[in-house]
């Protein structure tokens, strides 16, 4: 059977509207990962994060977050040693926030240690927030766990 130029133009196109078809599907399907639900709330409230970011930045001696064995070692200046000391550390995965943890700050001898058997290889982003004195602050690090 011999095809003329009519038919295959018909053939490529049905072919081509299948073929979007098809991917307008498969992107409805996909999950779509944003930093944050309510990003607008946040960003009209940055200013506060970024006074947060340099009252930590303002202390003679900051925490230091190391990964020590199968955890992750904050250990906090003894400056910052307080009856009103409170705070939340948040382990954000840039490619899945399903996999978010959020772990509130509760220190022994100004050290607190998550255990990295319960996190994903892969990149991770620690966010440090806290209060002390009536001071809040903030710090941020990416870690690589493996």
């Amino acid at each position: 059977m011999k095809l003329n130029w009519g038919t295959g133009i018909a053939i490529i196109c049905t072919l081509f509207v299948l073929f979007l078809v098809v991917l307008v599907g498969w992107t409805f399907t996909e999950d779509v990962n944003l930093v944050a639900d309510n990003y607008y709330e946040k960003e009209i409230a940055y200013q506060s994060e970024i006074d947060k970011i340099q009252n930590a930045l303002d202390l003679p001696e900051q925490p230091t977050i190391n990964i020590v064995g199968e955890m992750i070692e904050i250990r906090f200046p003894i400056i910052l040693e307080s009856t009103d000391f409170s705070g939340n550390i948040h382990l954000y995965r840039p490619s899945d926030n399903k996999n978010d943890i959020l772990v509130p700050i509760s220190l022994v001898e100004q050290k607190q240690f998550i255990p990295t058997a319960a996190l994903i290889d892969g990149l991770w982003e620690l966010k440090l927030e806290w209060k002390s004195n009536a001071v809040a602050y903030q710090q941020t690090k990416r870690l690589f766990i493996q």
